[in-house]
C-alpha cells in the first residue's frame, strides 16, 4: 500500500479541507483483488450545474492499458445520466486525449473543446493558471 501512499502525499490536506471536498463530489474507485488501483473524482458543476466535471482520473502504472480508466470514467457518466460531461486535459497528454475519446465513444457522442472561459477552475478541478483545455462531451438527444 505504500505506492498509493506516495502517489497521494502530492494531494494530502488537512481534513477539514477533505471534508468540504468529499459533501462536493463523488470518487469512484477501481480495485484489484482488493487493492484500489485507480480513482475517479467528480462533481457536479457549481456554476455549470448541467455539467458532471471529471477532474481528475488516476490509475497507478502496473493497472493502466486494462480499461480501469475507461471504467472509473463510464461509472462517473452513469452515476449522473441527466448531465452532460466536462472536463479539462492538458494539451500535451496525450493518454487523456485518447481515454476522453474512447468515452465519448461509448456514449455515442464526440469531444468537443471549448474555450477557456466556458467553465470556472473551480468546476474544472484545476488552478487558475494551469495550461488544461476545457472539454465537453454532450449526451445525444434522445
Amino acid at each position: 500500500m505504500t505506492w498509493v501512499q506516495a502517489e497521494a502525499d502530492l494531494y494530502i490536506q488537512t481534513m477539514s479541507d477533505n471534508l468540504s471536498k468529499i459533501e462536493k463530489q463523488r470518487v469512484f474507485l477501481a480495485e484489484i483483488d482488493e487493492c484500489v488501483t485507480g480513482l475517479c473524482v467528480a462533481a457536479i458543476g457549481r456554476y455549470a450545474p448541467d455539467y458532471v466535471f471529471i477532474q481528475r482520473v488516476a490509475v497507478v502504472t502496473p493497472a493502466r492499458k486494462r480499461g480501469a480508466g475507461l471504467a472509473l470514467m463510464r461509472a462517473t457518466a452513469e452515476s449522473e445520466p441527466a448531465h452532460n460531461i466536462a472536463g479539462a486535459t492538458l494539451p500535451d497528454d496525450h493518454a487523456a486525449h485518447a481515454l476522453n475519446a474512447k468515452l465519448a465513444r461509448s456514449l455515442e457522442s464526440k469531444v468537443k473543446e471549448v474555450p477557456r472561459r466556458r467553465f470556472t477552475p473551480t468546476d474544472l478541478g484545476v488552478g487558475r493558471n494551469e495550461r488544461h483545455r476545457p472539454w465537453t462531451i454532450d449526451r445525444p438527444s434522445t
